[in-house]
């Protein structure tokens, strides 16, 4: 089977799925449940890859981390399921159905990249992703600050000070924007990367 007949099966939204679970589980590892060892390996070269691309990137004070992950076909979980029962588990066929908007931009992240048929689909999507996690690092400070107005703003009663925080935030979210595509070209990387880090940085994960 061939690389692109296994993305077409899984989804990009579930590729997405089993990447973000690396990003935002609240545990040391995740368990990443697929359909056959077709899938199987395909899902692990990505998510190896991506893991090395990220390591080789990050910086020594980067509060992001990728989790560790184990991938079984639904033969090897539902025969020995019970040594799995305190784990955190990854259905891809059904938690690919979540709704998130983050997720969402993760799959058209993923079918931008299965359109193009590269070379290399697998080293090419792990490359992008690596850079988009890692800009994010650099983006967390500004984010945090847009947050603030935002927060400030709903908080507000007076018009005139309303107005007035409008004005800074749509000027703070143009800088991140800027800041963003003067880094990647493509606008698929341009709008997971804004969306992850209102994500993550709302969310507390970084």
């Amino acid at each position: 089977m061939s690389f692109f007949k296994v993305i077409s099966d899984l989804q990009p939204r579930g590729i997405g799925y089993a990447i973000l679970s690396l990003i935002i589980e609240d545990t040391d590892e995740v368990y990443i449940i697929v359909k056959d060892e077709e899938q199987k390996e395909v899902l692990r070269d990505i998510l190896m890859e991506l893991k090395d691309q990220f390591e080789s990137r990050r910086s020594e004070t980067s509060q992001l981390r990728l989790r560790n992950f184990q991938i079984l076909t639904e033969e090897e979980y539902y025969s020995k399921w019970e040594e799995y029962v305190d784990k955190r588990l990854i259905f891809v066929e059904r938690d690919r159905n979540l709704i998130s908007t983050s997720l969402d931009k993760m799959g058209l992240f993923i079918e931008s990249m299965w359109r193009v048929r590269a070379r290399d689909p697998i080293r090419r999507i792990a490359l992008h992703m690596a850079d988009i996690l890692v800009a994010l690092d650099v983006a967390k400070e500004h984010y945090a600050k847009l947050k603030e107005l935002i927060d400030k703003e709903m908080n507000e009663q007076d018009p005139k000070a309303k107005k007035k925080l409008l004005k800074e935030i749509d000027k703070k979210k143009r800088e991140l924007i800027s800041m963003f595509e003067k880094r990647f070209t493509r606008k698929e990387d341009i709008d997971l990367a804004f969306d992850l880090i209102s994500f993550l940085v709302d969310r507390g994960y970084l």
